[in-house]
C-alpha cells in the first residue's frame, strides 16, 4: 500500500501551493534550492497537506532536480487521490 507522486518543482515562490497545469503538477515553494533545504520544505508541506507523518514520504527520485518524485508509504493510491483531489480544489 502506497502512493506516488510525480511534481514539477519551483523554489523561491511567494507561497507555498501546489497547483495543476494541463496533465502535471506543479509545487511552488518559497524555500531556496540550497542544501536540501527545499526538499525538507517540500517534505513538510505534503505531510500536512496530505495528513500523513514526514518519516513515511520518501524523495525516489529528483533529489537535486526541479522534477521530483515522492512515495507516501502509508497511504494507498485511493486515499493519495482523494486528498490530492482536495487539496487543488482549495
Amino acid at each position: 500500500m502506497s502512493f506516488t507522486l510525480e511534481l514539477m518543482v519551483v523554489p523561491r515562490s511567494s507561497i507555498n501551493k501546489l497547483i495543476q497545469e494541463s496533465n502535471s503538477l506543479k509545487l511552488k515553494i518559497t524555500a531556496p534550492p540550497v542544501d536540501g533545504e527545499a526538499n525538507k520544505e517540500i517534505i513538510n508541506f505534503l505531510a500536512k497537506s496530505f495528513s500523513c507523518p514526514k518519516t513515511s514520504i520518501l524523495l525516489i527520485s529528483g533529489f537535486k532536480s526541479k522534477k521530483k518524485k515522492f512515495l507516501f508509504e502509508k497511504l494507498s493510491p485511493e486515499q493519495g487521490q482523494e486528498a490530492l483531489n482536495k487539496l487543488l480544489n482549495n
